[in-house]
């Protein structure tokens, strides 16, 4: 948002001395708006991915309120920056399904793909943590992997995705070494809802498993489900009995309370909104309510709650829904 509003200035300033304005700038002013409408929760905020924070409502009214970005239908789909919206009734659900960048433009990329985050009306339920703008290089690291984002990490020997240590750390920077990543996403609307079916591979040489991970919104955007499946690779060897979190950040303004003798919980938001958060009755998770810290609002950590699943790896497939 910030470079929008510099660009814009720029602009602004081109055609007040009556300067032609070189197409470039309008097409890129023009494609930043359409990215950030379609990246602004119900709330009028913005998602926070890949290092941004929510933004102030009145920056980004001003923002996209030049040409038609304002008025019309968010995008469903960013296919070059990589990110799905499903939205129905007052739900929206924002999901990243983008490859990462490499070299100088992935200094401070996130390395959590398939995370996402959900809002109702003017609730944001489910977030990313966000970026960690007031400590320490370690604090910054951790801020930008799995762990920190709503999806799916392995507790341990996960290929670190990172430039952390030695002399390319030094000159480089902590840019993002990973590969084979292989993100893929395939949307089906009809008049039920939409369905979002995405993938990822990043455990593969390490857990010999792709992350498949589904999403349905109804039409209504009452009924929100996902599942998440680690599917074994026949080519690797899964490395059964492997521990892993499911995690579901949630926002400092999300009270969360376990029900149903600990099998479901309910979320209450400052609307006075309930949802319930359930597992399926063939999981085999252990479900808990967990602290967390929020840093979308300006960087600085803030106190909330996370839902988490605890579960190992199976022999075989490993389903959660």
């Amino acid at each position: 948002a910030d470079l929008l509003a510099d660009l814009m200035a720029l602009e602004a300033v081109l055609k007040a001395r009556q300067v032609e304005l070189p197409s470039a700038i309008a097409t890129a002013r023009s494609r930043m708006q359409t990215l950030l409408a379609m990246l602004r929760h119900k709330d009028g905020h913005l998602a926070v991915f890949q290092g941004g924070l929510e933004s102030h409502i009145g920056n980004l009214d001003a923002v996209l309120g030049q040409g038609r970005a304002k008025t019309a239908k968010p995008i469903s789909f960013a296919q070059k920056s990589g990110y799905q919206r499903l939205e129905a009734g007052n739900s929206c659900v924002l999901i990243d399904v983008g490859e990462p960048p490499r070299g100088t433009h992935s200094i401070a990329t996130h390395a959590a793909p398939l995370a996402f985050e959900m809002s109702h009306g003017g609730d944001r339920l489910i977030v990313n943590c966000g970026p960690n703008l007031v400590h320490g290089a370690d604090w910054q690291l951790a801020a930008r992997g799995l762990a920190a984002h709503s999806t799916l990490a392995f507790d341990a020997d996960v290929a670190d995705p990172f430039l952390r240590t030695g002399i390319g750390a030094r000159r480089l920077g902590p840019r993002v070494t990973g590969d084979g990543w292989h993100v893929t996403s395939r949307r089906v609307e009809d008049k039920s809802g939409v369905w979002l079916e995405t993938s990822h591979a990043i455990f593969l040489e390490t857990h010999g498993v792709r992350h498949n991970r589904r999403f349905f919104i109804d039409a209504a955007g009452e009924d929100i489900r996902g599942e998440d499946l680690l599917l074994a690779d026949m080519s690797h060897m899964a490395r059964e009995g492997a521990a892993f979190h499911l995690r579901f950040h949630l926002h400092p303004k999300v009270k969360a309370s376990l029900q149903g003798g600990g099998d479901s919980i309910l979320l209450l938001t400052p609307a006075g909104h309930g949802w319930q958060f359930r597992l399926a009755s063939d999981a085999t998770g252990d479900l808990r309510i967990e602290d967390s810290v929020y840093m979308g609002q300006s960087g600085v950590p803030q106190r909330c709650q996370q839902i988490t699943v605890q579960g190992r790896l199976a022999h075989g497939d490993t389903l959660m829904r």
